[in-house]
């Protein structure tokens, strides 16, 4: 939009950030070519929007009579409140009460961490979720180990397999101790880089940055759609199992000695 408006398109300075001369862009272009603005809007992974987006959105409008459609998780939101976010639009909320993506074993830890109105699984029972306590040092290895048994012995796909770490620096060590042991998956990266995707199966490399935001653990653990590896510290393990919830909020892990 911004090059049909002949205006210089802003260097992009990273996969994952959208910096604000690209909205300034925008809102630039909708200003001098009237004519670019849209009827509809669709914005999917809305929570994932910074409030000054939302007044890109709507200048992006072409109309009083424009629709915008907003999806969002507010369990996944890291911008604070979408709707608080949204207000000033006439939107009319609908919300989704059944759960399709995951296993009514999955859905069960999954809505441990969950806030919001009650959300039912439509799924099946699924298998048991598998639990590997260990170290802190040792998650990388134990992580990557499931993967390759998972791959040789199961018969998983290794496309069908996505490891999630809170760190990047945790997802660094998983691929190289994939590569050591010669081992591809076709997913290895952060929780919040894996937002809004899912995998048949996800191990989940659960270090103690896991409990640092309230929505890690939820994103985290909702990914795997049929089969969910949890591999970490036991009291992290034991934390994300069963979380303590106190009306709509969920406590951490108690600190280690």
């Amino acid at each position: 939009m911004v090059a049909a408006a002949e205006l210089p398109v802003p260097d992009r300075l990273d996969d994952d950030v959208v910096s604000d001369a690209w909205i300034d862009a925008l809102m630039r272009a909708a200003e001098l070519r009237t004519y670019l603005r849209f009827d509809a809007i669709v914005v999917d992974e809305a929570q994932d929007f910074p409030s000054h987006w939302w007044v890109a959105i709507d200048g992006l409008l072409a109309s009083e009579k424009s629709f915008l459609h907003a999806f969002y998780d507010t369990n996944q939101s890291i911008y604070g409140s979408v709707s608080s976010q949204l207000a000033s639009f006439n939107l009319l909320n609908v919300g989704f009460e059944h759960n399709l993506r995951n296993t009514r074993k999955i859905h069960l830890i999954a809505s441990g961490h969950y806030r919001g109105m009650n959300i039912f699984a439509d799924g099946p029972e699924g298998t048991d979720i598998t639990v590997l306590p260990c170290g802190e040092k040792e998650i990388a290895a134990i992580a990557a180990g499931e993967a390759r048994r998972l791959i040789l012995h199961e018969n998983v796909s290794s496309g069908d397999i996505a490891i999630l770490a809170p760190t990047t620096a945790l997802a660094a060590s998983i691929r190289q101790a994939l590569d050591r042991s010669g081992t591809y998956v076709s997913v290895v990266d952060t929780i919040l880089r894996f937002k809004g995707l899912e995998r048949p199966v996800v191990i989940v490399a659960a270090s103690r940055e896991i409990a640092d935001e309230v929505e890690l653990a939820y994103v985290a653990v909702s990914r795997a759609r049929t089969h969910l590896v949890l591999v970490g510290q036991e009291r992290i393990l034991d934390w994300l199992r069963s979380p303590p919830m106190s009306g709509s909020d969920a406590a951490g892990p108690a600190p280690a000695d």
